[in-house]
């Protein structure tokens, strides 16, 4: 709720309106328009319905936000799993050791036994 201001904003622009045309709607100067947009104030409750109805919005929507489809957390988690996956199969493609650099493993890897005796010769850094 603390993102009025951006909210209005984005339903402001979504809508194609400029500071002045929502200012001129809502019977008050672009200022009040600025400041709330740039959180230095908020629109009491009746200002609130005004910006919603002229906006075409709902009130929740100036409060919380504009809903966002159901699907969209899904999808990127799908792509930060591919996105990841492919990095994976980079790391391992560049080198035997690229894989444990890319996740910062290296100095882990190479002071464990089981790792040394894996067929990968420990890098020298330096």
């Amino acid at each position: 709720m603390r993102d009025i201001g951006k909210n209005i904003k984005v339903l402001r622009m979504a809508k194609g309106m400029i500071q002045e045309d929502l200012a001129a709607a809502l019977f008050v100067t672009r200022q009040t328009v600025s400041n709330y947009e740039n959180g230095r104030s908020r629109p009491d409750l009746d200002m609130l319905l005004n910006i919603a109805q002229v906006l075409d919005a709902d009130t929740t929507a100036i409060l919380y936000g504009p809903p966002q489809s159901p699907c969209r957390k899904p999808a990127l988690i799908r792509l930060a799993v591919g996105g990841a996956a492919l990095a994976v199969v980079w790391g391992a493609y560049q080198s035997p050791t690229g894989l444990f650099l890319f996740f910062g493993q290296y100095r882990y890897c190479t002071q464990r036994l089981p790792c040394q005796r894996g067929g990968v010769p420990p890098l020298s850094l330096r």
